[in-house]
């Protein structure tokens, strides 16, 4: 925009300085008209009026060029006291000016010569004064910014005088004393404009014009009306429709029109171009509001394929794992010497593994949640010596942990905390501040959260900020992808999960998450949880264990085992059997259902996802039968099979795969012991 304006303003200048060449060449040749472009008129431009207005014209073209700056100092300080000394000459005989500022042309035998008008060295003298608070912005800084203004009156008083020659209209092109010539006023009226064009984009005029405001686009877009009405009236002004004698009343008339329309224009720009802007203001921000949204869409979806993905691993792995740690134990008790390292080895790899997958159904919300009600910030200050162990002595670490009642699982909170506590240590490697807090809070209006807006209604809030680099705003819509970083990491840290598992495990709590972080600053995470008034109902009472018939004297205690895996169920089989348990052994639920029917059955011990009747469903039809064992889960991966039912049955175990043989009899006992 700043060229254009340039370009316009090199035009201005070099049309001011043509028309000067006219008037001048007016003089000097037969052709008069040259310097009054009308035969009828017997005013002519001066010749010292075209001289000063082919220098001033020839300074603004260069200077909207940005070339020849000592050049455009000297022509502008030059004609600036040229004008002074012509208009200090004013009182005395207008015919009888300086002869160094008009040249008398009468020495050379040419046509008599024109005096230079008053108004015309004022003219001179704001051009002049224009361009040195162009050229010397810093120092001349109120001259600048009156470029516009003065620009637009000379533009008006130019174009008025040559309005007066198409109406005949004397009173217009009068001036002060002397009349003003056509090409004069026509050279006013364009170097006026070029003023305009080098005035400061944010003054006046070129604010209002200027721009990509509604009020900006509709008046350059309907202001030409204005010049067309005068257009019009003057082309119409010839054929005599109702008209006489061309004269200053019809002049006015048509200068009154052309202002009805400059205001009508004006205020109905002003007006409408509000509107408009404020629609689009709306419109625009209703865009991005849709675009955020449709990223954290698909933020989420992404999110939820990873935990499909992760669900349809984690099932076949754990329980390939889960032959593993089965085997290796197995082999453990008979071993020793380095042949038992190597064992331990295998098993703390296994166990490494497992650790990957929960991280992975931690991120895809495919994790069992079994959620109670809990002082969140009772739970927060009892984590404090485990927090202050993770961050390290180097970081300041401030607890403020205010009553906050929520529906949480311990668990999985204690997991979220130390993610978020590990991933500000990471992003203050030099030590610095870090502030938990909690509270209770309750939003009256829907709250921007980081992958979807967080809806209103009463929260736990768990915040925890911290003074380390901050996060680039465009890192933010990346920040909980699994693998991703926002932050270098030192050697031998790989990156994880660790935001990524902190949305899910929100998200699996029914919370929501919001981050706020500024570059040098630190960041802000907060997480919202269900407070105690949102506890869902458990949907588990048809299926509440009851006390199983009492078992023979010596009799040993019988479980029924349901596992798809062959491998993984023959080696729970051989652990509980081990231990003194009959087990009846099934490959799926459905041939669980048929194997206890008529059995007196202690335990089950089921695996969750299974094909045909899942675990759930099994333990509903043995429930429908009659038959309310205790029960023991043991899944790697639930599909939340048992989410949909509210979490586990009352009295029920839940055991992760891969799991010891220490574990799976251990729930076992206890499951028993609570049947009795």
């Amino acid at each position: 925009m700043a060229e254009a304006r340039h370009r316009v303003a090199s035009a201005c200048g070099l049309a001011a300085a043509a028309l000067g060449v006219l008037g001048i060449l007016g003089w000097v040749t037969p052709w008069r008209v040259l310097g009054t472009f009308d035969p009828g008129s017997p005013i002519p431009m001066a010749a010292s009026a075209g001289v000063g207005f082919v220098a001033l014209g020839l300074a603004m073209a260069l200077e909207g060029a940005g070339r020849a700056r000592r050049l455009v100092l000297a022509i502008a300080v030059t004609l600036l006291v040229a004008s002074l000394v012509h208009l200090a000459q004013v009182p005395a005989q207008v015919r009888a000016l300086n002869p160094y500022l008009d040249l008398d042309l009468r020495s050379i035998s040419l046509p008599r010569y024109g005096i230079m008008s008053p108004a015309v060295a004022l003219v001179w003298f704001f051009v002049a004064v224009g361009l040195l608070g162009c050229r010397l912005e810093r120092q001349l800084r109120l001259v600048r910014v009156a470029t516009g203004p003065v620009g637009g009156l000379l533009a008006a008083i130019g174009s008025a005088g040559a309005l007066g020659y198409i109406y005949r209209a004397p009173d217009l092109y009068r001036g002060l004393f002397i009349p003003l010539a056509l090409p004069t006023a026509l050279a006013i009226a364009v170097l006026g404009t070029g003023l305009v064009a080098l005035a400061p984009a944010d003054g006046v005029p070129l604010r209002w014009l200027l721009g990509t405001s509604a009020q900006a686009r509709l008046l350059r877009a309907f202001l030409p009306l204005a010049p067309a009405v005068l257009a019009v009236d003057a082309a119409l002004s010839p054929l005599g429709l109702e008209r006489v004698a061309p004269s200053l009343h019809q002049v006015l008339g048509a200068a009154l029109s052309a202002l009805v329309v400059v205001v009508v224009v004006a205020f109905a720009s002003r007006g409408l171009g509000r509107l408009i802007d404020r629609a689009e203001q709306d419109r625009e921000r209703a865009r991005r509001a849709e675009q955020a949204l449709q990223e954290q869409r698909a933020q989420a979806r992404k999110l939820e394929a990873v935990g499909r993905l992760a669900g349809g691993v984690a099932h076949d792995f754990n329980n390939l794992l889960g032959v593993i740690v089965g085997h290796a134990e197995h082999l453990r008790s008979g071993l020793g010497g380095a042949q038992r390292e190597r064992l331990e080895l295998i098993l703390a790899a296994a166990h490494r593994g497992a650790g990957l997958t929960r991280d992975l159904l931690a991120v895809g919300q495919r994790q069992l949640v079994m959620p109670r009600p809990l002082d969140l910030g009772e739970r927060v200050g009892a984590l404090e010596p485990r927090l202050r162990e993770a961050v390290g002595a180097s970081i300041e670490l401030r607890i403020a942990a205010g009553q906050a009642g929520a529906w949480a699982d311990p668990e999985e909170l204690e997991e979220l905390l130390l993610r978020l506590c590990t991933n500000a240590r990471d992003a203050m490697p030099d030590g610095g501040r870090l502030e938990i807090t909690t509270s209770a809070i309750e939003l009256a209006e829907p709250e921007a959260g980081a992958l979807e807006p967080i809806p209103p209604g009463r929260y736990a809030l768990l915040q925890v900020a911290d003074t380390g680099a901050g996060i680039a705003p465009e890192a933010l819509p990346n920040l909980f992808e699994p693998f991703y970083s926002s932050h270098a990491l030192g050697p031998g840290r790989a990156r994880g999960l660790g935001l990524a598992a902190v949305y899910g495990i929100a998200k699996r709590a029914d919370g929501y998450v919001s981050v706020a972080s500024e570059v040098g600053r630190g960041s802000r995470f907060r997480v919202y949880l269900p407070s105690l008034d949102a506890a869902p109902e458990a949907s588990w009472p048809a299926v509440a264990p009851a006390e199983p018939a009492a078992a023979a004297p010596g009799a040993r205690p019988t479980v029924l085992l349901a596992e798809d895996e062959p491998e993984l169920r023959d080696i729970v089989r051989e652990m509980l059997e081990g231990e003194g348990f009959e087990v009846v052994a099934a490959e799926d639920g459905r041939q669980a259902a048929e194997l206890a029917e008529g059995r007196s059955i202690d335990v089950v011990v089921t695996d969750v996802v299974m094909p045909g009747l899942d675990g759930r469903a099994l333990v509903e039809a043995l429930a429908a039968r009659g038959q309310r064992p205790g029960v023991v889960f043991v899944s790697g991966y639930t599909d939340d099979i048992l989410g949909r039912s509210g979490g586990l049955p009352a009295g029920a175990a839940f055991l992760g795969k891969p799991f010891s043989a220490e574990a799976l009899v251990r729930e076992v006992r206890r499951t028993l012991a609570a049947g009795r």
